[in-house]
């Protein structure tokens, strides 16, 4: 008994009508029940314009929620993956339901392979069917790669990343100022008549840095100059353990020392302020005319240092030196005496064991300047500034004639029957500079022009130090200080990189405008029946009610073998074409009979 393939029907699938009679473009699915997964986008949207708001208003986490998010890092980070998986889902499974809509109204249109119909199905349910042709699988994995990016970019948007924003209480730091100097003026070195003197855990403050701080001192003479041209960092000379990134031009004496009520701010990154004080230019040469020289042997050992200073006026300097053998370990620094000079000169008598000082002679010019001081709190480094030009002060002239003075105490003290530890302090800095050169590929620089550049380099850093020591004692000691405002950093969290932000409100527009517009090209879905591919119920009824026209087929394919009818041939088999009939039943296009 042969079939007839042709007249095989059923009820519910009048297979014998054409297409244009079988499409109904009314609405079967209440318009509610099929706009109701969009919903989800309510949650994204609000969550992409709470990030991008805070982005771009640059708001931050700190305090105790910032300490709180600090202590639980780990659950932070479980909240994070398990609320961007959340979030991307929704986004993920607004365009699944989106393709799902547009490939039923399809399939109720057109018919369409089964390996189409499959690989829509693996599509959305994101699980490939490892079967199917490359034509299929290839778009399918790019898509299931694809969906991973909303919740990864999610995870980005949302994890708190550590700041440093500016505290939004003000505050303000001691700095020294100079209206009671009464301590500040030149003291013999000698036991016992020194000047104000503080010992405590912070350092030794001294208003006879040239005696007290000695050892700090000659080390920054001999560390001026960098051997590779880089920035010269230097500690403090105290135990605050900070570090100055270039010159300290004498200011930032408070850090360490009178900086508590920002230093006890936990979240306290660091901070910055202005102080105003002066900046020391230093130009050094040699004076072939020199008046000021090393005398002959005036006792057994005993070397005076003598002479007049181009500012000395009529008050000619002298100050015995002891070495030995003629003097050759002497390196003499005479400062003048007269405070009526508002010059500040140096001029150096050396012995035949550091001839290449002899008659060098630097000018010092002090000029008040207002600077920027930035504190590093974490790796506690100074870095200072210059903003503008400053305001003098009454007390200038009296503070550099005093700071001056300090060179000639130090050179007398430093000298030995053997050596010269100023001048070695002084040798070390030219050295270095010949080895800067040296590894910048340059010319060697003379022996002169190397002398004076690294003689210049020394006194400018003994200069910001001594101006920073008498400012430390100010105060510490005059307790002569004014409040000054500062800007304290704080460590705080902000919601995400400002990137991810953007990407996900942008893929999150992406989707609404997608959405809109299939919407719109659909009329709102309509004719979207209740049969769904991704229902295995109504994959089962749709293939009941549209009868045994696939089997059928599915059978002549096979050659009659009832054992397996997939073992065959699958590609014969997937090309099998059906359509929904009647929006609710699977048969054979008929076209394609």
């Amino acid at each position: 008994m042969s079939l007839n393939l042709k007249t095989l029907r059923f009820k519910y699938s009048p297979v014998e009508k054409s297409l244009p009679e079988r499409r109904k473009d009314t609405d079967i699915v209440h318009p509610l029940r099929k706009t109701g997964i969009f919903t989800v986008l309510i949650v994204t949207t609000l969550v992409t314009f709470l990030l991008m708001a805070s982005t771009v208003n640059s708001r931050t986490i700190s305090g105790g929620t910032y300490n709180a998010l600090q202590r639980n890092r780990a659950s932070v980070q479980i909240a994070v993956q398990v609320v961007s998986a959340i979030l991307g889902y929704l986004q993920v499974s607004v365009v699944c339901c989106l393709i799902n809509y547009a490939t039923r109204l399809r399939l109720d249109k057109s018919s369409q392979t089964l390996d189409t119909v499959l690989a829509w199905n693996n599509l959305i349910a994101r699980s490939p069917s490892w079967g199917l042709r490359s034509p299929y699988l290839v778009p399918i994995l790019l898509f299931i790669l694809a969906s991973q990016i909303p919740a990864a970019l999610w995870a980005g948007a949302i994890t708190p990343v550590p700041v440093v924003t500016q505290a939004s209480s003000p505050a303000s730091i001691p700095a020294p100022q100079y209206q009671n100097s009464s301590y500040i003026r030149e003291y013999p070195s000698e036991v016992f008549s020194e000047g104000p003197l503080l010992r405590s855990t912070k350092g030794v403050f001294s208003y006879s840095p040239g005696m007290r701080l000695l050892g700090s001192l000659l080390a920054s003479g001999a560390s001026a100059t960098t051997v590779d041209g880089g920035v010269r960092q230097h500690a403090k000379l105290d135990n605050t353990r900070f570090t100055y990134y270039g010159r300290s031009y004498g200011v930032g004496a408070s850090v360490g020392l009178v900086d508590e009520s920002v230093a006890k701010n936990s979240l306290a990154n660091g901070y910055s302020f202005q102080e105003f004080g002066l900046r020391a230019d230093v130009g050094c040469v040699y004076n072939s005319s020199t008046e000021f020289i090393i005398g002959g042997e005036v006792d057994t050992n005993i070397y005076p240092a003598l002479g007049y200073l181009p500012n000395s006026g009529e008050l000619d300097e002298y100050s015995e030196y002891y070495s030995n053998s003629n003097g050759s370990k002497i390196v003499a620094i005479g400062v003048s005496r007269n405070k009526e000079s508002s010059q500040r000169i140096l001029s150096i008598a050396a012995g035949s064991g550091y001839t290449f000082l002899n008659a060098t002679q630097c000018t010092v010019e002090f000029l008040p300047t207002l600077f920027n001081v930035s504190v590093g709190l974490v790796d506690r480094s100074i870095n200072v500034s210059e903003v503008a030009t400053g305001t003098d002060f009454t007390e200038r002239e009296n503070l550099t004639y005093v700071l001056m003075r300090q060179f000639e105490l130090i050179s007398n003290d430093q000298t030995t029957l053997y050596l010269s530890l100023l001048g070695d302090s002084f040798n070390s800095s030219i050295a270095s500079y010949n080895l800067s050169v040296s590894a910048l590929n340059e010319a060697p620089p003379t022996q002169s022009s190397a002398t004076l550049i690294g003689l210049a380099n020394s006194i400018r850093a003994m200069i910001d130090d001594l101006l920073t020591a008498y400012a430390s004692a100010q105060l510490l000691i005059a307790n002569d200080s004014t409040p000054t405002p500062a800007t304290i950093q704080v460590q705080a969290f902000v919601f995400g990189s400002a990137v991810y932000v953007y990407l996900t409100f942008a893929i999150n527009t992406a989707i609404i405008l997608v959405l809109m517009e299939e919407a719109f090209r659909t009329q709102n879905w309509r004719g979207l029946s209740y049969f769904d591919y991704m229902d295995p119920r109504s994959l089962i009824i749709g293939s009941s009610m549209g009868g045994k026209a696939v089997a059928e087929k599915v059978k002549i394919i096979a050659g009659g073998d009832k054992n397996s009818v997939y073992k065959h041939s699958l590609r014969k088999v997937g090309n099998i074409r059906v359509i929904l009939d009647e929006h609710e039943s699977i048969v054979l296009d008929p076209s394609k009979w």
